[in-house]
């Protein structure tokens, strides 16, 4: 899963900050992103976006304190994507002093039902986060229905590597955890 953010443009001038951040640090031009999402936040700070992009960022860069700051920001105004995106981190990132497997089942079943089901790619993270407390049979479960959820491409192959994994009782570990889950 790529590490990058998903919340886009809405066209106003917030969107616009929110999309030049988005473009910067698709280029890896991180002190710009930084800027424009803190320009975002300037702008509409009673709207998560800017703070949960800002948070991916600093995630992908593994600045995890800055990033659970900006999470935690994000999580007061938006929290079903960020429940999720807090749950993959502590049910995959490759630093045992990060993971948390009690949590993230607790943040990732918190997204799903906030979600009412709507996001596939939560089920994902929530059977990482199964895998990780070694609950596999809770973990191929959530991961079928995530690999039943009509993906395609990347997602589909990456689905079905980690579904293999959770048969073989193997919880899944990413250097740089994207804070998407699935």
């Amino acid at each position: 899963m790529p590490c990058e953010p998903r919340v886009r443009n809405d066209g106003s001038p917030w969107g616009l900050a929110n999309e030049r951040g988005l473009e910067a640090f698709e280029r890896e031009e991180y002190e710009v992103a930084i800027a424009e999402f803190n320009e975002a936040i300037r702008l509409k700070p009673e709207d998560g976006a800017a703070y949960f992009n800002l948070a991916v960022l600093y995630n992908c860069q593994g600045e995890r304190e800055k990033a659970i700051a900006q999470y935690s920001e994000a999580i007061r105004l938006r929290p079903m994507r960020v429940y999720n995106g807090i749950a993959w981190v502590l049910a995959v990132c490759a630093d045992p002093k990060i993971r948390d497997g009690a949590k993230a089942v607790e943040y990732a079943t918190t997204a799903c039902e906030l979600s009412g089901g709507k996001f596939p790619s939560f089920f994902g993270t929530l059977a990482a986060a199964y895998a990780e407390v070694g609950d596999f049979g809770n973990a191929v479960k959530w991961q079928t229905k995530y690999v039943e959820a009509n993906l395609s491409g990347e997602n589909l192959e990456g689905a079905r590597e980690r579904l293999g994994m959770y048969e073989r009782k193997k919880p899944y570990r990413l250097e740089r955890p994207s804070p998407f889950g699935g």
